[in-house]
Parts: structure tokens; sequence; C-alpha cells
């Protein structure tokens, strides 16, 4: 078991929120004073840290924000996260994503993120494929009769299916797509069906209807004993072990901090070009190996062992590695936390969670 030093006592998510916070453009800033945002999908993982940033932009340069918050249980919720349930920016909708009932407001933005990834969710596919596409349609039909402007939708990379050639970063425009035979391939299927209707409805309308696809991510509060390879890295090497690498560990991934992931997002929200698909995740891959190895460094953990590769593997070598050129030259968005850095502040969190 590693031995925690004083610097482990402290909280990362503060300081990552006042970093990410400086780093959301005036631009950004201006477009969102006296917003009135519809967020669901706001207790997750990413979700909690675009809002958490949300409420320091409106702390430091007194916008004037509201954000109408759903959550699916409310009293969980206040539980979880007391200091937002006290918020005066935040107002709580309860409900579940496909027909919660939304009260005579006005908003100007909304982030419709909500999606369960979880395993659990996983078990039922068919379900949760329902959700992603009912709860997309509902969502944006709240938005149009409360006159917003901007939405962003947050979607998948999955989209795209699996991509075998590892030398190339994955674009906006690729032209694969999951395969409808696999069922493993639902999630995908069901957000590039939900992209399309929400194009299709925003065309039809004064909505400016923005997709972000997000890739891989890391962080605090993200699952680390579900099916993120990174989460259950960081988990074994906490405990004092080696990570354990559960496949070929030759599929090329690569990994944005979720500080850096909410800055992404409201600045899409802000200012991304109507109708276009904006790809969020970080350039850098690596083998799920390398990340193995990289976790076990970083926490001076046990290395792992790693598995020797063998041909009958190759199915297992696919790239989900975007292309961030779009969002890089238009929006002069790009990653600044390193792995080791968000592989420390995650782990730091998680030992933090662990104290009594």
């Amino acid at each position: 078991m590693n031995h925690l030093s004083l610097a482990d006592l402290a909280d990362p998510i503060p300081t990552d929120i006042d970093e990410a916070t400086a780093r959301v453009s005036e631009r950004a800033v201006a477009a969102l004073r006296g917003a009135r945002i519809l967020v669901t999908g706001g207790t997750g993982f990413l979700g909690s840290w675009l809002v958490d940033v949300l409420l320091a932009l409106n702390h430091r340069y007194r916008l004037d924000l509201v954000i109408y918050l759903l959550t699916r249980q409310e009293f969980a919720f206040k539980q979880k996260r007391p200091d937002l349930a006290v918020a005066p920016q935040i107002q709580l909708l309860s409900g579940d994503v496909r027909n919660f009932k939304c009260p005579d407001i006005r908003l100007t933005h909304v982030v419709h993120a909500a999606a369960d990834t979880s395993a659990t969710a996983a078990a039922q596919p068919l379900a949760l494929a329902e959700t992603i596409l009912d709860g997309s349609r509902h969502v944006f039909n709240i938005a149009r009769r409360a006159g917003a402007q901007r939405f962003l939708f947050l979607s998948s990379g999955a989209v795209v299916g699996r991509v075998f050639d590892s030398a190339a970063l994955i674009t906006e425009d690729a032209t694969t797509a999951p395969s409808v035979e696999d069922p493993a391939s639902f999630y995908g299927n069901a957000k590039r069906f939900a992209e399309h209707l929400l194009l299709l409805a925003a065309a039809k309308t004064r909505v400016e209807l923005v997709i972000a696809r997000g890739f891989a991510f890391v962080g605090p509060r993200m699952p680390l004993t579900g099916h993120f390879a990174i989460g259950n890295f960081i988990h074994d090497a906490v405990l004092g072990y080696a990570p354990r690498v559960n496949s070929a560990g030759i599929a090329l991934r690569s990994y944005l901090y979720a500080a850096d992931a909410a800055v992404w997002l409201i600045t899409l929200l802000a200012l991304a070009q109507p109708r276009r698909i904006y790809n969020v995740g970080s350039d850098q891959a690596l083998t799920i190996q390398a990340l193995a190895l990289q976790v076990a460094k970083t926490l001076q953990a046990p290395l792992p062992a790693l598995p020797v590769f063998d041909n009958r593997n190759i199915d297992q070598q696919h790239n989900y590695v975007p292309n961030i050129s779009r969002a890089s030259t238009e929006l002069a968005l790009e990653p600044w936390t390193t792995l080791p850095t968000a592989i420390s502040h995650t782990a730091l969190w998680a030992r933090n969670m662990a104290r009594p």
C-alpha cells in the first residue's frame, strides 16, 4: 500500500475548477451572460463538472445565470450534492428524461447530456437505446417551446463504430458506423440516430444545435469499478495492486481530463457553429497496455503483467482516438492537463473518497 503524503490530503476538484474557469474565453463568458440553461445529465460524471464550472463562472463574472438541473431522484441528489441543492442559481427538476414535466419557463440554452453509460444500464440495451432517442426528442421539444437559442447535445465517438486504422485519427465526417448485427453496438447506433433526429428537427426551427462527440475521459467522480479501463487501472493502483489488463491491451485510446472537457463543452455551448459536429477528447494516443504502465508508474504501484500479442486478438486492435483540429482551429480548444496529472488527481480524489 502506498504511503499518503501531506499533498494527498488536498482535494483536487476546487483547484481544477478554478483553473478551468480561468481558461474559458472572454467571448464565451460574454455569450452566457444572463443565460437560462436547462441541463440534463448534470448529476453525472462530466455533467457535474460542467455545472460546477458554470457556477464558478457565474460567481467570478456575475453572469446572473440560472441553471435548471434535471435529476431522476431529487432526494438522492440532495444527499450527494447538498451544495448544489441549496445554490440559489440552481433550480432542480425531477423526473425521467423521456417525459419529465418542465415548468413554463424561458430558456436560452440547453445542454442534453443525459445517457447512462454504466454496466447496469448496458445490461438492458433496448431500454437504454429507447431512453437516448425518446429523451433527445423530449428535451429538444422542451427547448423549442421554451424559446431556447442554443442546444448542445453530448453524443459519443461510438457513433463511428470500430475503426481499425491505427494511423488515422477519427474525424467528424467519418463515414463508418456501428454494426447493426452486433448487440454491443446499441449505444453507438442510438447516439448516431439521435444525432440525425436532432439535426432534422433543428433544421425546422430557430434552435441552434451543436453536437459534441465525446470520446474517452478521466477525472474525479468517474466510475472506478465499471467498464472503463482507466478507472479500473486507477482503482487497482490506489489499492496498491498492479493494474490488471483484461484484454490483449492493443486497442488505442486517449483521455481528456474532466476539467478540460467542461471548458470544451461550455465553449461549444456558447460559441460553436450551429448544426455542426465537434469531437471532444484528446488526440494523444496510447495502447491500453501503455495506459496500464502509465497508471502504475504515476501512482508508484506494481507494474502490470502485460499480455503477449497474439494474432487471434487482432480484432481488438481498434482505434478510438479523435482528430480535434476542428475544435482547435475554430474555437482554440486544446487539452492542457497532462495524462499523469489527470491520473494523479483522479487517484487523489479516490483516496479522499475512501477515507472515513
